[in-house]
């Protein structure tokens, strides 16, 4: 799997999509993602995690599921901002996309907190969302 940095274009928005709000564990709400998972296609985008971890919303336009997208992960008080990337899998194919928070660099020593690593399975793509490093080392 690859993730390509890049803000999708109006053409790679068409159609719907199923839109994934990552909340994870957290009290205080860091650790927020989201991911908008094409329903036009046979991939299907699943967090490994307890389902009281995320929540899923079908059947979205593209740019409805990324607006809302940018909000939940924006929507917190150390929260600059959010980046779009594109989830691309082994054979090429854009299967969808994911949205990850920025949080102001002197609260946890950089903005992006989150690693997030995706592995397929079939059709079938397996998401884990950690905490980097540094956040785990309580900087």
């Amino acid at each position: 799997m690859e993730i390509i940095e890049a803000s999708p274009a109006a053409h790679e928005l068409a159609g719907n999509y199923t839109l994934i709000l990552y909340y994870g564990d957290q009290p205080d709400g860091t650790g927020r993602a989201a991911f908008l998972d094409r329903e036009d296609d046979q991939y299907t985008l699943e967090p490994y995690a307890p389902e009281s971890f995320y929540k899923k919303i079908e059947s979205l336009s593209g740019e409805a599921a990324l607006k809302k997208a940018e909000e939940f992960v924006s929507d917190h008080p150390s929260a600059t901002g959010s980046y779009t990337s594109v989830i691309v899998n082994d054979n090429g194919i854009r299967v969808g996309f994911e949205i990850k928070p920025l949080y102001e660099s002197i609260r946890y020593g950089t903005p992006d907190i989150l690693d997030i690593h995706y592995s397929s399975e079939g059709f079938k793509i397996r998401i884990d969302v950690s905490f980097t490093n540094l956040l785990d080392m309580g900087i």
